[in-house]
């Protein structure tokens, strides 16, 4: 075997990797949400508080506050991308429903460019997090045409990346997070300095983030194969590439 055969077939070799490395992603995302699909399937949009019981409120915080713990924990991993973290270039994502934002939440975004898809009646709410109305997204609840309450969050992010891929392919990471979210702490970007290259950090739909290379290559598409390839697939077999 020649050096630049041995060449081309390692570097087909990380090539191969990386796919299986993003198809795993997709399946153990659509795993996370198969499950609560197919319960809430049929639902009306916006009748969970008659269809599903309040949480307990100390519990719920407690999940939602999770999600930003993860965050923090992002900068214990890996080696630092930008060793200038003030530079440190972040696109804040908030898609689907405002439901109860936080002041602190609001507070922590103020100093991202913050991008949104959201429906019509959470203007106001959106407009907390982002002043830049070119940033934002807004339709009606009938523009929507998802089939199950929980895809709905993966509509809106799809259009996110549909209509600003282009200027989120400038910054050094993407963070996605719900808009119900609790912050107990200051949030800076110095806190995800640390987030490797190639990796994404998630905590189920709480939040997640990547550089957007990784960013894209797990949710670029994502929507479109969640009816393409899975749902209704109950039966079918979809092999992890760990």
């Amino acid at each position: 075997m020649t050096a630049s055969t041995r060449t081309r077939n390692e570097t087909c070799a990380i090539d191969s990797e990386r796919t299986n490395c993003t198809q795993a992603w997709r399946l153990q995302i659509l795993l996370l949400f198969s499950i609560f699909a197919l319960v809430s399937y049929g639902i009306e949009p916006g009748s969970w508080k008659r269809n599903f019981p309040a949480p307990n409120e100390q519990d719920q915080s407690r999940k939602l506050a999770n999600g930003e713990s993860q965050i923090f924990q992002g900068r214990e991993s890996g080696a630092s991308r930008n060793n200038n973290s003030s530079q440190l270039r972040i696109a804040v994502i908030f898609n689907g429903e405002f439901n109860g934002i936080d002041e602190m939440l609001v507070q922590n975004v103020k100093a991202f460019d913050v991008y949104v898809s959201t429906y019509k009646e959470y203007e106001i709410d959106a407009m907390r997090v982002s002043t830049n109305r070119s940033r934002m997204l807004l339709y009606s609840r009938d523009e929507v045409p998802c089939m199950s309450v929980p895809i709905f969050q993966w509509w809106h992010l799809n259009q996110v990346i549909r209509n600003f891929r282009t200027e989120l392919e400038s910054y050094d990471l993407i963070l996605k997070l719900r808009a119900d979210l609790r912050f107990y702490r200051s949030f800076r970007s110095s806190d995800l300095a640390q987030t490797p290259h190639g990796c994404l950090q998630m905590n189920s739909d709480h939040s997640f983030y990547a550089d957007p290379e990784t960013f894209f290559k797990v949710y670029d598409g994502f929507y479109d194969d969640i009816f393409n390839k899975y749902y209704d697939r109950n039966a079918q077999y979809f092999p992890l590439n760990w």
